[in-house]
């Protein structure tokens, strides 16, 4: 039996749970352990999201046996080794165990049977909410300033409200300046508008300002912009180091 975390929260988890996939792939007719991240799984959907990803992957999660079946299983593989195992854990520091009971405690783990984890359940959902709305605000500024370069007039239409604030220059070179606001309300809350000067010349963006919702912008200014540069065949090749080492998983 081989036991492996989902991987729900930490990247280190996540790498595992990728690894022992490849693996499970690999040795199909091994006992494959699922077992939920330990405060990670009271997270609101993160297990079923897990679960749904591992069966449109192929696999099919199936539950465990109740917990008194599982313990009298594990009595009965423990046997043969009792004897070695138990001097072992006997001599593991009681000091130690009891900190760590008692930071569970803290945590409102009051019992064994009954994890609550109530307090670090709260700051890790807390984390984990703080954590998306980072990647959205990142998701968010990249896709902006992608907005002047190849976007169409009708995503643009679609997804903003666009409004003419007149010519100017940037630089040397002139430019039509556009404000947009955006038409999704949650984009709308975080992102209240979008400035772009494009330039008359080539109708790329000479210069973009995102603004946010607590009043700060970020301001790109561009220069030296090459469109549809030529390229070379040997542009497109791949060059290794010579001691490169080609590796195939799956094989």
């Amino acid at each position: 039996m081989v036991a492996l975390p989902l991987g729900l929260f930490h990247d280190d988890h996540k790498t595992t749970h990728e690894a022992g996939l490849r693996l499970a792939r690999r040795w199909p007719q091994l006992t494959w352990l699922l077992y939920a991240d330990a405060l990670y799984r009271r997270i609101a959907g993160l297990v079923e999201q897990r679960l749904e990803r591992l069966r449109a992957d192929g696999f099919v999660p199936v539950p465990l046996p109740p917990a008194t079946a599982r313990r009298d299983d594990a009595k009965r593989r423990f046997a043969s080794v009792a004897q070695v195992i138990r001097p072992v854990t006997q001599s593991v520091s009681k000091d130690r165990i009891y900190r760590y009971a008692s930071d569970l405690f803290a945590f409102d783990s009051k019992h064994v049977s009954q994890p609550g984890n109530g307090k670090a359940i709260a700051y890790l959902d807390s984390a984990y909410r703080l954590l998306r709305e980072n990647q959205k605000a990142k998701n968010d500024l990249e896709q902006a300033f992608s907005l002047g370069f190849g976007t169409s007039g009708t995503f643009l239409k679609y997804n903003y409200a666009i409004k003419v604030l007149g010519e100017e220059s940037v630089g040397s070179q002139p430019a039509i300046h556009l404000e947009l606001t955006p038409k999704d309300a949650d984009l709308l809350r975080r992102m209240p508008k979008i400035e772009i000067w494009v330039s008359t010349q080539n109708w790329s963006a000479l210069q973009q300002k995102v603004h946010e919702n607590s009043g700060d912008y970020s301001l790109n200014t561009y220069s030296n912009v090459a469109l549809n540069p030529g390229l070379k065949e040997s542009d497109l090749q791949l060059k290794l180091p010579k001691n490169v080492k080609r590796v195939r998983p799956q094989r």
